[in-house]
């Protein structure tokens, strides 16, 4: 079993007057597709009452599915699925309701998010449960059949449809608390109104204004990934702890200075290299950070580009050429505690055209008499993956 590397150091919104709005919202064209990302919809500690805390998250695409399903013993990844966001959640003081747990599953079609949903069998465990409740435009609720060894507790999950996702939500509490699946459906309930709000993400009918295309689709897929980085590189997930996000304007200190220098919107995702422990070594990169930001005008994005303070430390005394103009840095950093690690960091930022990109790269811990080797290979990748997103935003311009 794979396990995530040691954790990895950052550089781091009556009457006439209803009726007419009531017709307006009706004439609204409706969404026929989720575009936003999955960990958008799901929930999240702010849904649950008070004292509630992640317990864990897990970000899956399709790439990892398809990887995990080349091993003889698993189960193909199902049809059309793109990404899954996996969350739940515990109570250490709840005395009713003591666990709850959240997937988002995105496919590329209604139809193949239908076919998955249809699909769905729980075992011989679990009793389907006929309720006049529903959520989004299909839903199955099910309750887990009585055992001898927990006969106080009740579980019920919901698993719903809308357009092209599909939503679980997984309850357990006491009988006396839990009598019907009402909690796990307002839970499904928050989920499905996030959908219908965001179907569309607010970042991209901004960028639609600008004439500008979807940011995602310009980072460095992890099928990019793994052709660029010959050390594992298949094996770059996203990390759960900070899933991907987009920065706008408003992300920032100084959001109406952003505007006046022409921004638009970013997009931004922090990986790491799922890794055995004999498979680390010191100039392997395992932690990796990638940024686009969208700029109207070249000039003030260069003008950006030149005020980056980077890592703060070890410019490189010749710059790299990348894109239309590229600033570097290289150095090693120390963690705070009692078991401190060595990494060896490189951050490269660009432009390319209207575009300003970034990408840092970190190594696995390294021993200090490692430092030199391993900070020129995880260099030299550097300079490839950055050359690589150059060429996709040089490409993309609009």
């Amino acid at each position: 079993m794979m396990k995530r590397p040691i954790v990895w150091i950052l550089i781091a919104a009556f009457g006439i007057v209803g009726a007419v709005v009531a017709a307006l919202l009706l004439a609204q064209p409706q969404p026929t597709e989720l575009t936003g990302d999955p960990w958008d919809y799901n929930l999240s500690p702010a849904d649950l009452p008070e004292g509630w805390s992640l317990k864990s998250s897990r970000i899956q695409t399709a790439f990892e599915l398809d990887f995990l399903a080349s091993s003889p013993d698993s189960i193909p990844s199902q049809t059309g699925l793109r990404s899954t966001h996996y969350a739940d959640f515990e109570s250490l003081l709840a005395t009713d309701v003591f666990y709850v747990s959240s997937q988002i599953l995105l496919y590329d079609t209604t139809q193949n998010a239908h076919a998955a949903l249809t699909a769905e069998a729980l075992g011989e465990e679990w009793e389907p449960v006929a309720t006049g409740k529903t959520v989004g435009d299909e839903t199955m609720i099910w309750h887990l059949k009585s055992i001898p060894e927990a006969p106080n507790q009740a579980s019920y999950r919901i698993d719903f449809r809308y357009l092209n996702g599909v939503g679980s939500i997984g309850l357990t509490g006491l009988t006396d608390s839990v009598k019907d699946s009402s909690a796990a459906l307002d839970y499904a309930a928050k989920i499905f109104a996030r959908m219908q709000k965001a179907a569309r993400p607010e970042a991209l009918k901004t960028l639609s204004y600008a004439s500008q295309p979807d940011l995602r689709k310009l980072l460095l897929t992890q099928a990019e990934l793994s052709e660029l980085d010959a050390r594992l590189g298949e094996r770059w997930v996203f990390d759960d702890r900070d899933p991907p996000a987009w920065t706008p304007n408003a992300s920032f200190t100084d959001p109406d200075g952003l505007a006046r220098f022409g921004r638009i919107m970013g997009y931004q995702t922090f990986m790491i290299k799922l890794l055995n422990p004999d498979e680390v070594k010191p100039d392997l990169s395992a932690g990796f950070f990638q940024q686009v930001t969208a700029y109207k005008e070249a000039d003030k994005a260069q003008q950006i580009l030149e005020n980056m303070a980077g890592l703060g430390d070890g410019p490189w005394p010749t710059q790299p050429q990348i894109g239309d103009s590229a600033r570097a840095w290289s150095s090693v950093y120390k963690s705070e505690g009692n078991q401190s690690q060595i990494v060896a960091v490189t951050e490269i930022n660009f432009r390319a055209g209207t575009y300003i990109g970034s990408v840092r790269l970190q190594t696995a811990p390294i021993l200090a008499a490692q430092i030199k080797d391993a900070q020129e290979a995880n260099q030299q990748l550097a300079q490839q993956l950055a050359a690589a997103l150059a060429a996709k935003l040089g490409q993309a311009q609009p």
